[in-house]
């Protein structure tokens, strides 16, 4: 072969793969153009959505739409994306969660740098506490304890949250009491709609009695009357040996210090009253079936209500004993006791 030829040949195929590689880099410049702008009139198709500026969304129903994250859903675009989170239990959306929710959506959104986390919650408020009590008093009272009782709560923060636009109910589903230690557990569940929610509640429950306490605050010594005293709730656990648990143990009687309403009053509070003083002229009365008799005479001792002291007679030097009934005044318990006539 002649070496012209060989040359010929040579430049000949180098040539052709010249020629092949423009064909291929015109092929993928193509095709990715092509890719872009069907990229791109696909994303034209796509709606262009924007997150709400809040960052707590709060959703008023049972389900999330898309209208409730999104602005600018249209009606025949809008769907549910899930079930609203429980009441008090927040449910956070991360970018990433919003981007798929995006991407799986059809929607196109894009995302604002170092944008905090999306907060949804539902609308809803606290079960008060005081409700509370009574339901968990009501089944212990059913089960274990027939007195009434006031319950604590091992936790002081605790709070049950209920949706605001539906009605829900609160019931005891599982109770158990130590009546030792007078410790329950309770589990309580919330329902509303098709969904129900469960806590466990824990604390003590302590039996109560009513006990008779001042209405207002009285100073030292004041004579407590019938319209001074009302009444109110303790626990018994509350109450000592020397607490006034009766009405008459109060009316008449004189505080020794003062005494502040509401509170429980103990014996070492109060004294009785003095109604009659050493040396004060008494009025005297007897009665019997026969005969009704008054007279006066002079207290040889002080006396309070029901208290029996001694009278003598001023004209006869006699001496007698009555039961103090009111100021200055006794009456003789029949048969009348002559004690002395010095």
């Amino acid at each position: 072969m002649k070496p012209g030829n060989r040359n010929t040949r040579k430049g000949g195929f180098s040539m052709k793969l010249k020629t092949i590689f423009r064909l291929l880099v015109l092929s993928v410049v193509t095709n990715g153009f092509s890719a872009v702008v069907n990229e791109s009139s696909s994303s034209q198709s796509l709606p262009m959505v924007h997150l709400k500026s809040e960052h707590e969304i709060t959703i008023n129903s049972e389900l999330i739409k898309l209208s409730d994250l999104f602005v600018g859903i249209q009606p025949v675009d809008d769907r549910t994306i899930g079930n609203a989170p429980d009441p008090g239990k927040p449910l956070k959306l991360y970018t990433r969660d919003i981007r798929k929710l995006a991407r799986q959506s059809r929607l196109m959104w894009r995302p604002i740098l170092n944008r905090k986390p999306l907060i949804i919650t539902r609308a809803s408020h606290v079960f008060p506490l005081v409700d509370l009590r009574k339901v968990i008093s009501r089944a212990l009272q059913n089960k274990y304890i027939n007195d009434e009782t006031e319950i604590e709560f091992s936790n002081p923060r605790l709070k049950i949250y209920l949706p605001e636009e539906v009605e829900a109910t609160v019931q005891v589903h599982e109770l158990s009491y130590n009546d030792e230690t007078r410790q329950f557990q309770a589990v309580i569940v919330t329902g509303w709609a098709k969904r129900t929610s469960k806590i466990t509640v824990r604390g003590r429950a302590y039996p109560v009695i009513a006990m008779p306490v001042l209405k207002k605050h009285l100073g030292a010594g004041t004579i407590i009357q019938a319209k001074d005293i009302g009444w109110r709730k303790f626990r018994t656990d509350k109450s000592t040996f020397d607490t006034i648990a009766a009405i008459d143990g109060l009316i008449d009687q004189v505080s020794k210090r003062p005494l502040i309403a509401g509170r429980l009053i103990r014996a070492s509070d109060i004294r009785p009253q003095r109604l009659v003083r050493k040396g004060d002229f008494v009025t005297v009365h007897f009665k019997n079936r026969a005969m009704s008799l008054s007279t006066r005479g002079i207290s040889i001792e002080a006396g309070t209500r029901n208290q029996i002291i001694k009278i003598r007679n001023p004209r006869s030097k006699k001496i007698i004993e009555a039961r103090v009934v009111g100021p200055s005044v006794a009456i003789v318990q029949a048969p009348t006791h002559l004690l002395s006539s010095n």
